[in-house]
């Protein structure tokens, strides 16, 4: 059989119009996502968004997805706590169910695994002076009196001023005290607030005339109480207490800064934080804990370098007032800073 002949003017333009029709995916630029970081004031709240000025007073638009990491801190007053939070607390216990005295700091957190629920009999420490993680102490729990513990558990009910905590095995009746100080360290938005600080790494969403950035991780601080300037209003003991927490402050500064000739050759930086933190000589997490009480805590994403080499790292930074310490995953310090 003879296939038909075609004119070879047919030919070259049955082939053009392939060529056309055909997609070619390698010339094709993709958009690439643009990382951006933002740092300002919530403003206002909507369904799954935030809307932030900057220093600049320029206004932002944040999205908060499902895969967003949150993280809120700060502190807050009695009015936040609620059945189902988790709390941290240090209280003295007559056996175990009821607390002694009002308690007048508690810690509202999101557990993670190493989060154990339970009551934590606390031992006084008594340090080696030449090794301060040597703990030769000796412990208060004693069975025929109350004992101090480190309570970590569940609200389960509030009433008549007075809130049950669950940890476990069992449970305490808490008293909070009238001036009680709520710390948070809490990975749920809903805790945040209009005028408190955000800070966001994510993509953005169009130009960036837009103004509008989907976020993969949020860091919000609540602002800080301001000082009424009134000396007279304040009660008898503050003084002393501020005065205890700057030496408490100096002591635990005291012990992260190195030895002289001892500070090893590394650095650490968060991705977009201008925090800058220094080399600390290594301490056990467990004997800061016993000396300074229970610190906030959150997951950092940074950047270690040591040696030349740069890698990430994702450590916890542990918040003690105004000291904030990067721990790894042995639990020992590595870097530390001090906020002004």
């Amino acid at each position: 059989m003879l296939f038909p002949r075609f004119p070879l003017s047919l030919a070259f333009i049955a082939v053009g119009l392939l060529s056309v029709g055909s997609p070619v995916h390698a010339q094709m630029p993709r958009e690439m996502a643009v990382r951006a970081t933002l740092q300002g004031t919530i403003t206002a709240f909507g369904s799954g968004k935030i809307q932030v000025v900057t220093p600049a007073n320029q206004r932002w638009l944040v999205h908060v997805a499902k895969d967003t990491s949150v993280m809120v801190t700060g502190r807050a007053d009695a009015t936040v706590l609620a059945p189902g939070m988790y709390v941290k607390f240090r209280a003295r216990v007559a056996g175990r169910q009821e607390v002694v005295q009002p308690v007048d700091k508690i810690q509202v957190f999101t557990p993670t695994q190493q989060d154990v629920p339970g009551a934590f009999p606390i031992t006084e420490p008594v340090f080696d002076a030449g090794d301060p993680d040597k703990d030769v102490g000796k412990k208060t729990d004693d069975a025929k009196t109350d004992a101090s513990y480190d309570v970590i558990g569940r609200i389960t009910s509030i009433r008549g001023g007075k809130m049950i905590v669950s940890y476990g095995q069992g449970a305490v009746e808490v008293e909070p005290a009238d001036n009680l100080q709520v710390d948070l360290a809490v990975a749920d938005v809903r805790f945040a607030r209009q005028g408190d600080q955000i800070f966001c790494v994510g993509t953005l969403l169009g130009p960036e005339a837009a103004r509008t950035l989907r976020a993969s991780s949020i860091q919000i601080r609540k602002p800080q109480a301001p000082d009424d300037g009134n000396a007279d209003s304040r009660e008898p003991s503050s003084g002393q207490s501020e005065a205890n927490d700057r030496s408490a402050t100096d002591r635990l500064v005291n012990l992260l800064t190195p030895r002289r000739g001892k500070t090893p050759d590394e650095q650490f930086q968060i991705e977009g934080d201008p925090t800058e933190f220094r080399p600390c000589a290594k301490r056990s997490v467990v004997a800061l804990r016993r000396q300074f009480g229970p610190p906030v805590k959150t997951k950092v994403q940074g950047i270690h370098t040591v040696r030349g080499g740069r890698h990430e790292a994702e450590w916890q930074m542990l918040t003690w007032g105004p000291v904030k310490v990067i721990v790894d995953r042995s639990q020992k310090t590595r870097f530390f800073a001090v906020a002004p």
